[in-house]
This record gives C-alpha cells, sequence and structure tokens, in this order.
C-alpha cells in the first residue's frame, strides 16, 4: 500500500499520511515512488473541460488596478533575504544588538525602500530558488515536474514577460543573474517565460574585460573560479549591466536574481569592506566567532546583506540620474528564508527543523516590498505569498487576466491566498500548517475549552476556531482544483497547439478592450 491510490488531486485533499518518510522509511518511500511511476494517472481532463474551467473567471481590478500602467518593472529575486537581514523586529529576538539606528546607517538603501513601498509584513515562501523564481514569473508551479529541467522547451504563455510581450510587443524583457548561465538552466527556461535573454555571470566578466580594453575601470570580477571561489557581487553586477537592465529608449522588463546571500554564511575575503563597516559599528558587542558560532554566521550573513544593500543603491542611483524612478515599479523579494546552516531558526528562536515538529509559519516568513511613487508607503498584513506576485503586478500594470490560470490573489485584494509547497507538500496559511487538506499538522490556534499548555494567548472562541479552519479547508481544496488544471496546461504542453495559444492571446485582449 502506497498513498497514491486514486488521483494526486484526490490524495491531495484526503491524503492521510502525515509524513511519507517517517510512514515508510527511505526506502519504501524510494520504492513507492517507483510503484507510482508505474501506475495509471487516474486523473482524467478533456480539453473542454480544461478550457471550461481555465478561462471561467476574471479577476475583479482593485482599488489600485492601472496604478503602474505602461509603466517599467523591475523584479529582484533576493537569495535568502530576511527582515533580520537588515531591520529590528520583536519576532527575530537572536539579533545581535543593533539598534535601529545603526541599522538605517548600515542598510541605507533597503531601509529607504522599506520606507518609500508597500511592505507585505506577512509574506511567505516554503519553496527553494527554482520554485520561487517560477511562481513570482508565472504564478502557478505543475506538481509533477520541474520546470527548469523538464518544462524549458514547452510553451508557456502566461506568464508575465509573455503576457506583457502580448500587449506591448516594443518591450525588452531580460534577466539578469551573477551566477553560472547554465545554473537551474535558466539560459533556456527564462526563454520559455518569455525573456529575450539571460545575462549571466560569464557575460559579465566579459563586459567587464571589454571595457577595460576601451579604457575604462573594470566594474566586475568573477570570484567564483578556481580554487578559491566566493560568491560574486551583486553591486557588480547591476553596475556592470545597469545600461542594460535600464535603457531609457525602451520600456523595460527586468528580472534580476541576487547571489551575494546565498548560505552557507562565512568569512569572504570579497565582502572585507563591508565586514569592516558593521564591525566598525558593533564594536567591542562582535561575537566571538569561536565559543557564538551561530552568533558569527548571522554576522556574516548580515555582512553579505550590506553587499546586497549596496547593489540596491546602485539600480536606484542609476534610475535616478536616467529620470526613470517615476516610470518604474520595483517588486523585491525573498525567495525562502535563509534555512542555510539553520540560521533561520537562530534568528527567529525557533529550535524544530520541520513543520511536524511544530514549527508554526513564521519560518518562512520572509520580506516583500513594492515601490511605485504612485503609491504611498504602507504595510499590508493579510497572509501572501509567492504566488500572489504575478496577480498583484498585473493588477497594478492594469491587466485582468483569468484567475484560474494562477494561485494566488492580487495584494490589494481582500482575499488570501493559500500556500502550497510541490517541493516540500505542504498546504500553510497562517498559523495552519497541513500535509493534505484534511490532515493537519499543526494549528497556532486552540478553541476555547480545550487544554491550552499555558499558551493561552492563542486561545480563540470556538466560533472563530470553526470559521478559521473551515476557510482553511474551502481555500485549500479550490486552490488543488486550480492545480489540477494548471498541471494539466503543462502535461498537455497546451499552449503549444497554436489554435490554443491564439484563443489565449484574443480572450486576453477582449477582457482588456483591445
Amino acid at each position: 500500500y502506497y498513498p497514491a491510490t486514486t488521483d494526486r488531486y484526490n490524495e491531495m485533499i484526503y491524503g492521510k499520511v502525515g509524513s511519507v518518510y517517517s510512514a515508510y522509511g527511505m526506502t519504501g518511500n524510494l520504492l513507492g515512488e517507483l510503484g507510482n511511476s508505474f501506475k495509471e494517472d487516474k486523473t482524467k481532463i478533456t480539453k473542454e473541460q480544461a478550457e471550461s474551467f481555465l478561462y471561467a473567471k476574471v479577476s475583479t481590478p482593485t482599488e489600485y488596478f492601472g496604478v503602474s500602467k505602461d509603466k517599467n518593472v523591475v523584479m529582484i529575486l533576493s537569495e535568502s533575504l530576511e527582515w533580520y537581514a537588515f531591520m529590528r523586529q520583536e519576532q527575530y529576538p537572536n539579533h545581535l544588538g543593533f539598534t535601529d539606528e545603526e541599522l538605517a546607517f548600515l542598510y541605507p538603501n533597503l531601509t529607504k525602500l522599506y520606507q518609500e513601498s508597500v511592505v507585505a509584513t506577512n509574506f511567505h515562501s516554503r519553496e527553494k530558488t527554482d520554485a520561487s523564481e517560477t511562481l513570482s514569473l508565472l504564478g502557478s508551479y505543475p506538481t509533477q515536474t520541474s520546470v527548469h529541467r523538464k518544462q524549458a522547451k514547452k510553451t508557456i504563455a502566461h506568464t508575465v514577460p509573455n503576457i506583457l510581450k502580448m500587449f506591448d510587443p516594443t518591450i525588452q524583457n531580460l534577466s539578469f543573474h551573477n551566477g553560472e548561465k547554465d545554473y537551474y538552466n535558466r539560459m533556456n527556461v527564462h526563454k520559455a517565460f518569455g525573456f529575450e535573454y539571460l545575462t549571466a555571470m560569464e557575460d559579465m566578466a566579459e563586459m567587464s574585460e571589454q571595457a577595460v580594453k576601451e579604457g575604462k575601470e573594470a566594474t566586475f570580477t568573477n570570484y567564483n573560479v578556481g580554487a578559491d571561489k566566493e560568491l560574486n557581487l551583486d553591486s557588480e553586477m547591476i553596475e556592470t549591466c545597469k545600461d542594460m537592465m535600464f535603457p531609457t529608449d525602451r520600456r523595460f522588463y527586468t528580472y534580476i536574481t541576487s547571489i551575494t546571500m546565498h548560505g552557507s554564511y562565512y568569512q569572504r575575503n570579497n565582502l572585507k569592506e563591508e565586514r569592516e563597516q558593521l564591525e566598525a559599528v558593533l564594536g567591542e558587542r562582535l561575537p566571538d566567532p569561536e565559543k557564538d558560532v551561530k552568533e558569527e554566521e548571522l554576522f556574516n550573513y548580515m555582512v553579505a546583506a550590506k553587499e546586497f544593500d549596496d547593489a540596491i543603491g546602485v539600480m536606484r542611483a542609476d534610475l535616478e540620474k536616467k529620470g526613470l524612478t517615476d516610470k518604474t515599479v520595483i517588486m523585491l523579494f525573498g525567495d525562502h528564508n535563509a534555512y542555510y546552516n539553520q540560521l533561520s531558526n537562530f534568528a527567529k528562536d525557533i529550535e524544530a527543523e520541520d513543520t511536524t515538529d511544530k514549527v508554526g509559519t513564521d519560518l518562512y516568513r520572509v520580506p516583500l516590498m513594492i515601490y511605485d511613487s504612485s503609491l504611498k508607503h504602507q504595510t499590508i498584513d493579510k497572509f501572501a505569498c509567492t504566488s500572489d506576485m504575478v496577480p498583484t503586478l498585473l493588477d497594478l500594470l492594469g491587466i485582468r487576466y483569468y484567475t484560474n490560470m494562477y494561485y494566488g490573489n492580487s495584494l490589494f485584494h481582500d482575499k488570501e491566498s493559500m500556500l502550497y509547497s510541490n517541493g516540500y507538500g505542504y498546504f500553510l496559511r497562517e498559523g495552519i500548517i497541513s500535509r493534505s487538506v484534511k490532515k493537519i499538522l499543526y494549528t497556532y490556534y486552540i478553541p476555547e475549552g480545550k487544554k491550552d499548555n499555558g499558551n493561552a494567548d492563542r486561545i480563540i472562541s470556538l466560533e472563530e476556531y470553526t470559521a478559521k479552519m473551515e476557510a482553511y479547508d474551502r481555500d485549500a481544496q479550490a486552490l488543488v482544483e486550480k492545480i489540477k488544471y494548471c498541471d494539466y496546461i503543462f502535461e498537455k504542453d497546451y499552449f503549444a497547439n497554436k489554435n490554443n495559444f491564439k484563443q489565449f492571446q484574443d480572450r486576453m485582449f477582449a477582457v482588456n478592450g483591445r
């Protein structure tokens, strides 16, 4: 016996196994996966059923619909960015003792961006970088395959860059990553996402060498080579590529994937200057690397965050110099928590590593900031996740879309989203985690009348508790239905059919009055 006894989506709702590994062991899990690969999938969807569902609902404009209409877009995936990288917050007790003023001094660009942005304070990610990247560009993710590895040659019509290109054929769609070009197969999959090409560290090194030949200063050093290789610097990436990233003669959608803050966290030679700046501020409060190992790792993480702050400064200075600040919307988000070395657990004072050990949901809370000069600074506290980014951006750009093609909702919509982690097999909303919809692993909330074990602050009325759990069940089941049909798009390579692709375009033009 193995969990997938009916179809995978029924199992996502009614499955009773709390953890596949704990129930069957590593060998049992491997054999089970092998057995499932030979089983006939009982999920049958016809083309007519798929189209009826996928095109059933059109997004409702929010009060911010079209605020960023026709503007440039810069989206920044910041590797392992957490709030405690540059801010103090009560839920992060194991900080290093920096004051608010010291952090604002050390991280002026991130601080300013925070003060000028719409800030999602309850934004979560529970995926590794490739899945977070896909969710931020596509708004969904197939459950049975890797988009980066196995879907790169398929037609993915409903990504943000492809939609923007559909409405504005002149827009420039470029992506940038100062790591290896073939990492996560980005050089291929980004074309499927709608980018003209990916500029990676190999290209940046050549650009810098060419600049030197022309009598200019070198702007990029490829540290990711040789025996002593280190992670490259985000500030050098933006300095080298800024004229490609932010052109003045055309509208652009620029996607930037950072790497400086990637774990593990150790003392790096190419961050010597940033380290000295943090050491000068902390003075005698510096952690002892031999006695306080976790504090030293956190300190090295914050040193890397200082370099990322410099990169944000280079970007904003260039946008300002070119007169593009008021013409550009910026979305910056953390792709996942800093799980390397369990740094996130340490900073948040969470001992357990896995949700089955009742971590709760705060472990996966990461930053999302949206800057547009037409938007005033505000904080949005509703639960949000990476799949909300595409609906939010389309909403701001004034583009209506078919909601069943995307897992999430606009950040400015009243409806809360549900996070489903394909990589880890969890459903998650603030304070609630489940393996399947019905198999609840953890709830923060305790209904009145239940033994609280000293957790009186978690008690809510039975009526409120029931409403929360019913909403969780309802919304998770609705998400499973979306997942089923989004899987269909990938499994059938639906948009590779010219008629299907044209139908999508015609429908998108129609609902947007084009």
